[in-house]
């Protein structure tokens, strides 16, 4: 998000060592902010901070998203967001002893992405990986290489009890389907991995059956048949 915040700030003309700021920070508890989800000890919050522009440049709210874990009293921070940045936290789920959740970030000017993250709420340790992006530019080919193309305007996944994660996307006109597995990585989650794609016309996934396993990954089609792939 770091990138994509300065990306923001520059053409608007704001210094790059600008902070977000938003006078006296009040100190967060378990209590702060909105709830977002909860299910008893476990609750994930939202807190609404304001980038403070220095010299007549423009201010802007920005998100900060935390997660509440049975055993301890200090929020974990699980998303940053960026000031000029739309920024969505939704389908928070549990997945044995990790708190799962899908992230959509809109720049104001360009830019858009995706991200399926999760926490552990035993340790705390936090591991996210972008499924789609854009860089917004009128012209795709133009964009840089690369780049997660997950379809992601309907998505839902799964987590495997060592944190990786399948996911299963619908979008796009025509309307494409992709299964795909985001490995864990030492920092982070790691690219998708298609395991099956299907374009327009040929046969769709049911999103709600993505399920996985040490072993494998599992889904169902459109018309009833299961469908697996190994890990």
């Amino acid at each position: 998000m770091l990138t994509a915040w300065l990306a923001l700030l520059i053409p608007l003309g704001l210094p790059a060592s600008s902070q977000a700021t938003s006078g006296r920070t009040a100190h967060l508890t378990c209590r702060s902010g909105r709830t977002v989800f909860h299910k008893g000890a476990i609750r994930a919050f939202v807190v609404v901070r304001e980038f403070k522009g220095e010299r007549g440049q423009p201010s802007s709210p920005f998100k900060t998203f935390y997660v509440c874990r049975p055993g301890s009293r200090t929020p974990r921070k699980i998303i940053e967001g960026a000031p000029f940045t739309r920024e969505t936290a939704y389908q928070f789920k549990l997945f044995g002893q990790r708190l799962g959740w899908l992230d959509y970030s809109e720049g104001v000017q360009s830019g858009y992405q995706t991200e399926v993250g999760w926490i552990d709420l035993r340790i705390g340790r936090v591991r996210s990986g972008v499924i789609n992006a854009s860089e917004g530019l009128s012209n795709e080919a133009e964009e840089e290489s690369g780049l997660p193309r997950v379809p992601a305007d309907n998505v839902r996944y799964a987590i495997a009890g060592d944190g990786a994660v399948a996911l299963a996307g619908e979008g796009g006109e025509p309307t494409e389907w992709e299964v795909c597995v985001l490995p864990v990585k030492l920092h982070a989650l790691g690219r998708p991995e298609p395991l099956y794609v299907a374009k327009d016309g040929q046969e769709g996934v049911d999103l709600d059956s993505i399920a996985i396993s040490e072993t494998g990954v599992t889904w169902i089609t459109k018309k009833g048949q299961p469908e697996s792939a190994p890990l």
